[in-house]
């Protein structure tokens, strides 16, 4: 904010107490100002103004606590990790920082996943482990507040217990929008109605029948101290304190709400409006609001991301109240003013990707400060006086109305709750909006500048072509003059899916597979003699087979020529077939699946799992197999697991081939006992696991069995993703595959010894000339991956391992 140029202040409160415009001008005059004049409830109307002035601050702890007891984690190693062993304070304040790509997340994620398969070291014993996100709360305008925290089935409750409803006959489910009784069928208590308008797509009108109520009449007729259901789901937390904090349930759940600095929203706001920080403190909300037992671990992820300072200081409040509670509270933040109220700083560093990964320091914050190697601790050292940076006071670039663009102007904004506001935004320069959460800073930025921008531009397509746009909304206001297509980059997590990657997310995998479809070479098996593949543009069309090694050669007449789509991992011509085009597949881990190593195989060694325990059943199948097997070959597993021979252990989990046994089962089910008799196969107690998986794994039966499972790299493509004969095609000495995993920066310097020495690399004249526009193409696009910080990531990084501030950094590049 202080690096601005120009400061759109919007408040003073939240929701309908905010979307006022409190200040818009230069940095250099809202820094002056101090505080805007007038107050608000006693609150300077400007809390932004008094945190920079410092003149307000988030509360500090008047002495750190010591923690009763400890979280160990030994060894964590996950991606960028180096074997690290870190303790955490148990009931306590726990924050992971450092730069980002450090391993923060990473380190998170380890100690989530071993507590899970109760691997994890923890005085006094962890009973429960909550991660907080801020992941949406639903996907859908159905979801709500209310029906995330369960405050709707309250509401439902009260309503259904009313004389009125008892004597129609009216249950708690006639006051659900989404159950047919006493929603309005018209729009399926949707509120709205689609209508389609041909090639012009499809618009959402208010309900007819209902009025955009969602419900019919006669549920609306059933009243609860004066409000029917429409009319209580559109209160705010704030106002539905007064009208339901009769009742204890309903009472325990707005004030956490409210306690949050939530009280602007309605309980039936859709989640999909909803920002990640709202988000997360919905869900840190719905487990404040039940009844704590035992000792549980809370873990956020960056919390503050988003968050006003005013709301900040409400957000520790809460996490100190757990921490009282007897829990303990362990968080990834950046914020120096959370790092601050820790009591134990876990300083990852001192770079980011492989620079990263060490523990640099560990402790109070104060002990933080003083080490020398932490960039956090210098940070802390730094503090920060409020004054305007020097970059910003020496002049940065200033809006010359003779030289620029017109002004951005709106005039009379009302979406949402802003009030009639109007905006000068200057061109060509960086301007901060800011408010506490909730005032309206979304609302001016996304719901009415960036869609109002994409809705202009959209009405240059042709009306088929608009068809397929979504739109983001209809934003309210009088009059806008200077405004141009704008482009949007939200916060939000990296896609989940394992095909996603840092090469996809910037399109430069695309430039690649190009680039090796134009000028592919492969190596003829000859020193210093390079041939062109097939398709190659610099080449005579060559047979195809001599493309490719012995066993996967085509047969002579047979011509294939190169394409993108073949460098692909994503497509069946170019997928490995074993993972298909993963890089990885799913294997049963022997750690996770036996439990308890002291005991035997049949004896409860794999008891910690319903599966485990199904296959070691002593009277089961399996096990009979399993003993027939050892008979066969020498083997003896009555034995404690961890006594076992490594051979003996090999067999027990992977079986013995295609070999069959000679299998005398004596089973027991109840008071039934008997013999059979049969020959088969013994794949193995993790053959057996992996089985399961294959055909269970699409639904959501195969859920019970993922955490037994874990992913190892493919051995039949080395974790490239591509079949062989894609690999056999090669650029600069190099196939695709190690293209991509080259980080950002080693690609630029193999992009620049290209360029200065093309017959160096193995390029043709021919080849330099067609794969110049491609190479100045990726060139440009790492450079920008370079410039905003994360020259340290490889191509082929899954976009699942980044943190959300690499991702937003990469969707910024």
């Amino acid at each position: 904010m202080r690096g601005a140029v120009w400061i759109c202040d919007i408040g003073p409160g939240p929701g309908q107490h905010g979307g006022e415009l409190l200040f818009s001008g230069p940095v250099h005059d809202f820094f002056a100002a101090g505080r805007s004049a007038g107050s608000h409830e006693g609150t300077p109307r400007s809390r932004t103004a008094a945190f920079l002035a410092r003149a307000e601050r988030p509360p500090r702890p008047a002495a750190r606590r010591p923690g009763d007891g400890l979280l160990l984690l030994r060894g964590a190693a996950r991606h960028n990790l180096q074997g690290l062993d870190v303790a955490f304070l148990a009931r306590a304040f726990n924050v992971v920082t450092g730069v980002s790509g450090a391993g923060k997340s990473s380190l998170v994620e380890e100690l989530i996943e071993r507590a899970g398969r109760g691997a994890l070291e923890a005085s006094p014993r962890v009973t429960k482990l909550i991660a907080v996100d801020q992941s949406p709360i639903g996907r859908t305008p159905r979801s709500n507040p209310a029906t995330y925290t369960g405050l709707s089935d309250v509401v439902r409750d009260l309503l259904a217990a009313t004389p009125e409803a008892v004597g129609r006959g009216f249950g708690k489910g006639r006051f659900s929008f989404n159950v047919a009784g006493g929603r309005c069928e018209a729009c399926g208590g949707a509120g709205v109605q689609e209508v389609g308008m041909h090639f012009l797509g499809r618009v959402d009108v208010v309900c007819d029948a209902c009025g955009g109520r969602r419900f019919n009449d006669e549920t609306l007729e059933i009243r609860y101290r004066g409000l029917n259901i429409h009319d209580l789901l559109e209160t705010t937390i704030e106002e539905a304190q007064v009208v339901l904090g009769g009742d204890g349930r309903a009472a325990r759940i707005l004030s956490t709400l409210n306690r949050l600095g939530l009280g602007y929203l309605r309980l039936g706001q859709p989640s999909t409006s909803l920002s990640g920080g709202e988000a997360q403190r919905i869900k840190l909300a719905s487990e404040l609001s039940r009844p704590g037992r035992g000792h549980t671990v809370y873990v956020l992820d960056e919390p503050t991301s988003g968050l006003h300072a005013a709301d900040v200081a409400v957000l520790l409040s809460a996490l100190d109240g757990l921490v009282e509670q007897g829990h303990t509270v362990i968080t990834i933040e950046h914020h120096l003013d959370v790092v601050r109220a820790a009591d134990r700083v876990i300083d990852l560093g001192p770079g980011g990707g492989p620079h990263g990964g060490q523990l640099v320091a560990i402790g109070t914050p104060e002990e933080l400060a003083a080490c020398e190697a932490s960039v956090t601790g210098a940070a802390l050292r730094g503090g920060g006086n409020g004054a305007v940076p020097t970059a910003v006071a020496a002049g940065l670039p200033r809006p010359d109305p003779a030289a620029t663009a017109r002004p951005i102007t709106f005039t009379g904004v009302r979406t949402h709750n802003l009030q009639g506001i109007d905006v000068t935004i200057p061109p060509g320069q960086v301007t901060v909006v800011t408010g506490v959460s909730g005032s309206g800073k979304s609302s001016l930025a996304f719901d009415t500048l960036y869609a109002e921008g994409r809705n202009r531009f959209v009405e240059s397509f042709s009306a088929y072509a608009r068809r397929f746009l979504d739109k983001p909304g209809d934003a309210e206001f009088d009059q806008v003059s200077g405004l141009t297509p704008a482009v949007a980059i939200r916060q939000g997590r990296p896609s989940r899916n394992p095909r996603s990657t840092v090469a996809t997310m910037t399109e430069i995998g695309d430039y690649y597979r190009l680039l090796f479809a134009r000028i592919g070479q492969r190596d003829a098996g000859k020193a210093g003699s390079r041939q062109p593949a097939v398709g190659s543009d610099s080449s005579p069309r060559r047979d195809a087979c001599d493309l490719l090694p012995t066993a996967y050669r085509l047969p002579p007449a047979a011509t294939v020529h190169l394409t993108a789509s073949m460098f692909s991992p994503n497509t069946e011509q170019g997928a490995c077939t074993a993972c298909k085009g993963l890089g990885t597949i799913v294997e049963c881990d022997p750690t996770r699946l036996v439990t308890e190593p002291s005991r035997p195989l049949d004896a409860g060694a794999m008891d910690g799992h319903k599966a485990g325990r199904f296959y070691g059943d002593p009277f089961g199948q399996h096990v009979a197999t399993l003993r027939s097997a050892g008979r066969a070959r020498g083997m003896d597993f009555s034995g404690p697991w961890v006594e076992l021979a490594p051979g003996a252990r090999h067999l027990a989990l992977r079986g013995a081939g295609d070999e069959e046994f000679d299998v005398e089962w004596e089973f027991k089910r109840g008071a039934r006992t008997g013999v059979q008799r049969f020959r088969s196969r013994w794949v193995g107690f993790a053959g057996l696991v992996e089985e399961e998986y294959a055909r269970k794994h699409a639904d959501h039966r195969g859920e019970a069995l993922e955490p037994l499972m874990h992913r190892v790299g493919c051995r039949a493509c080395g974790g490239t993703r591509l079949k062989p004969e894609r690999l056999a095609v090669r650029v600069a000495g190099r196939h695709i595959a190690a293209w991509l995993a080259l980080t950002v920066d080693e690609g630029l310097r193999l992009l620049a010894a290209i360029a200065r020495d093309p017959d160096g690399a193995g390029l043709s004249p021919r080849d330099a000339l067609v794969s110049r526009d491609l190479r100045d193409e990726v060139e440009r696009r790492l450079m920008r991956l370079q410039e905003a910080g994360v020259g340290y990531l490889t191509l082929d990084r899954e976009a699942a391992t980044l943190s959300a501030g690499e991702a937003q950094r990469i969707r910024l590049a």
